[in-house]
């Protein structure tokens, strides 16, 4: 990156550059991998935004691959996490063991929640209020005081 200067914050600004107004922003390796990452951990595009010292227009333009892949972004990176604790328990790594174990039991846990989640005991009827009491209340009282039948006439 010879022909690159980097600004204050440490963002690349290419040469010539130097004009009015602020330089295009210009998507690096990292700040995507930090764009993914946040969306991992479920930050708004408002946050990643700012987090990237960006516009949510700016982010929207460079970005919106990582923005759509939101709900897989958490997934690759517990993926990544898992392959790197199954080559450390490879190694021989008894930490990196009890901490592969303790996942896979939370994994097997929140597999039967799921199951077991429509189980759930039955739901009780809505309280009346009181204008549907009255209705009822009122209803049985017409009731009560309907005229009898006459005799049945053979």
């Amino acid at each position: 990156m010879g022909d690159w200067d980097f600004d204050l914050l440490g963002d690349p600004m290419p040469d010539g550059q130097r004009g009015r107004g602020r330089p295009p922003h210009v998507p690096t390796l990292e700040s995507r991998q930090k764009c993914v990452l946040l969306a991992a951990v479920g930050k708004s595009p408002d946050e990643i935004a700012a987090a990237l010292s960006i516009t949510a227009k700016t982010l929207r333009k460079h970005y919106s691959r990582e923005l759509r892949e939101h709900e897989a972004a958490k997934l690759k990176v517990e993926g990544k996490l898992l392959v790197g604790l199954v080559r450390e328990v490879d190694k021989g790594n008894v930490s990196a063991n009890k901490e592969l174990a303790k996942r896979l039991d939370k994994a097997g846990l929140k597999a039967l929640a799921e199951k077991v989640g429509g189980r759930a005991a039955p739901q009780k009827a809505a309280p009346l209020g009181k204008k549907e009491a009255a209705q009822i209340a009122a209803n049985e009282a017409v009731d009560r005081f309907k005229p009898r039948r006459g005799p049945l006439m053979h």
